[in-house]
């Protein structure tokens, strides 16, 4: 990644969002330049065939996930009633949200997350 930052001057935020974009294709289409070190070519290029090996063998699933955004919309759901319970998010994740608990009362954290798990849990 510091090979990335370097010859781009990207920040770290955006090397990341491209390497996750790689992954998992959230958000927007990651493209290689000449200029990408040989080792993230080759990381693309393994990408790529797992994802497309995937692909052939359901290619079912493969159209139900591209027509759904439900993911994302239940981390968006997460993340505003966590912050709406001022809890501070510290990152969104692929799979998940990332939270400091340090300024919840302990006694309060179930509940909250209980809140949280049934208002995911609504998102259609």
């Amino acid at each position: 990644m510091a090979d990335k930052i370097v010859y781009t001057g990207n920040v770290w935020d955006e090397a990341k969002a491209h390497l996750l974009a790689i992954i998992v294709g959230y958000g927007r289409q990651a493209k290689l330049t000449l200029k990408d070190p040989k080792w993230y070519q080759e990381f693309y290029n393994r990408m790529r065939h797992i994802t497309d090996s995937i692909v052939k063998l359901q290619p079912d699933l493969y159209e139900q996930a591209k027509n759904s955004n439900l993911k994302n919309k239940a981390l968006m759901v997460a993340f505003d009633y966590l912050t709406e319970q001022d809890i501070e998010v510290e990152s969104l994740v692929i799979d998940g949200i990332v939270i400091y608990k340090d300024n919840v009362p302990p006694e309060r954290i179930s509940w909250v997350l209980a809140v949280c798990s049934q208002r995911v849990k609504e998102v259609k």
